[in-house]
Protein backbone atom coordinates (compact mmCIF):
# COMPACT_ATOMS: atom_id res chain seq x y z
CA UNK A 1 0.00 0.00 0.00
CA UNK A 2 1.29 3.62 -1.32
CA UNK A 3 0.83 6.18 0.85
CA UNK A 4 0.82 9.48 -0.53
CA UNK A 5 2.13 12.77 1.18
CA UNK A 6 0.66 15.99 0.14
CA UNK A 7 3.43 18.62 -1.04
CA UNK A 8 3.52 21.70 1.04
CA UNK A 9 2.74 25.01 -0.54
CA UNK A 10 5.95 26.92 -1.15
CA UNK A 11 5.65 30.40 0.11
CA UNK A 12 7.24 33.54 -1.41
CA UNK A 13 7.37 36.28 0.54
CA UNK A 14 9.25 39.68 0.82
CA UNK A 15 9.97 41.38 4.11
CA UNK A 16 11.27 44.65 3.46
CA UNK A 17 14.28 45.90 6.15
CA UNK A 18 14.78 42.76 7.63
CA UNK A 19 16.80 43.14 10.37
CA UNK A 20 18.64 45.74 8.76
CA UNK A 21 18.64 48.29 6.02
CA UNK A 22 20.18 46.39 2.94
CA UNK A 23 20.77 49.24 0.88
CA UNK A 24 23.84 50.46 3.82
CA UNK A 25 25.20 46.94 4.72
CA UNK A 26 26.78 47.36 8.22
CA UNK A 27 26.81 51.17 7.57
CA UNK A 28 30.16 50.33 5.69
CA UNK A 29 31.13 53.65 3.32
CA UNK A 30 31.99 52.19 -0.06
CA UNK A 31 32.16 55.09 -2.18
CA UNK A 32 34.53 56.05 -4.30
CA UNK A 33 35.93 52.25 -4.55
CA UNK A 34 36.38 51.28 -8.31
CA UNK A 35 33.68 51.48 -11.21
CA UNK A 36 29.66 51.26 -9.64
CA UNK A 37 27.35 49.36 -11.42
CA UNK A 38 23.64 48.25 -10.91
CA UNK A 39 23.80 44.66 -9.76
CA UNK A 40 21.30 42.19 -11.38
CA UNK A 41 18.98 41.04 -8.83
CA UNK A 42 16.86 37.95 -8.84
CA UNK A 43 13.38 38.06 -9.38
CA UNK A 44 11.05 37.96 -6.08
CA UNK A 45 13.81 39.94 -3.94
CA UNK A 46 15.32 36.06 -3.23
CA UNK A 47 18.54 37.79 -3.24
CA UNK A 48 18.71 37.95 0.83
CA UNK A 49 18.08 34.34 0.76
CA UNK A 50 20.15 32.61 -2.45
CA UNK A 51 23.36 34.87 -1.65
CA UNK A 52 24.80 32.61 1.34
CA UNK A 53 23.81 29.69 -0.54
CA UNK A 54 25.68 30.90 -3.74
CA UNK A 55 28.89 31.45 -1.45
CA UNK A 56 28.83 28.41 -0.71
CA UNK A 57 27.93 28.71 3.26
CA UNK A 58 24.45 26.98 3.61
CA UNK A 59 22.99 24.51 1.09
CA UNK A 60 19.87 25.00 -1.12
CA UNK A 61 17.95 22.14 1.36
CA UNK A 62 18.88 24.05 4.32
CA UNK A 63 17.12 27.24 3.08
CA UNK A 64 14.17 25.14 1.69
CA UNK A 65 13.35 22.90 4.66
CA UNK A 66 12.99 25.86 7.25
CA UNK A 67 16.70 24.80 9.04
CA UNK A 68 17.72 27.83 8.52
CA UNK A 69 15.59 30.89 9.85
CA UNK A 70 15.46 34.61 8.75
CA UNK A 71 17.88 35.81 11.56
CA UNK A 72 20.59 33.02 10.23
CA UNK A 73 20.50 34.74 6.42
CA UNK A 74 20.77 38.09 7.78
CA UNK A 75 24.34 37.05 10.08
CA UNK A 76 25.36 35.40 6.75
CA UNK A 77 24.57 38.51 4.68
CA UNK A 78 26.27 40.91 6.88
CA UNK A 79 29.48 38.06 7.25
CA UNK A 80 29.88 38.51 3.47
CA UNK A 81 29.45 41.75 3.57
CA UNK A 82 32.16 42.58 6.32
CA UNK A 83 34.67 40.22 4.14
CA UNK A 84 33.85 42.04 1.36
CA UNK A 85 34.57 45.31 2.66
CA UNK A 86 37.73 44.06 4.99
CA UNK A 87 38.86 42.43 1.25
CA UNK A 88 38.48 46.21 -0.15
CA UNK A 89 40.25 47.87 2.63
CA UNK A 90 43.26 45.00 1.98
CA UNK A 91 43.39 45.90 -1.54
CA UNK A 92 43.34 49.76 -1.01
CA UNK A 93 46.30 49.45 1.52
CA UNK A 94 48.16 47.13 -0.64
CA UNK A 95 47.82 49.43 -3.82
CA UNK A 96 48.57 52.65 -1.57
CA UNK A 97 51.77 51.18 -0.81
CA UNK A 98 52.26 49.82 -4.57
CA UNK A 99 52.01 53.35 -6.00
Amino acid sequence: METAFPTPPIYRITIPGLLRDKSRPLGLDREGRGVSFTPVKLPDDIDFLMRPVLAGLCHMESRDNGALDLEAFALMNDALDAKAENENRARAVREASHG
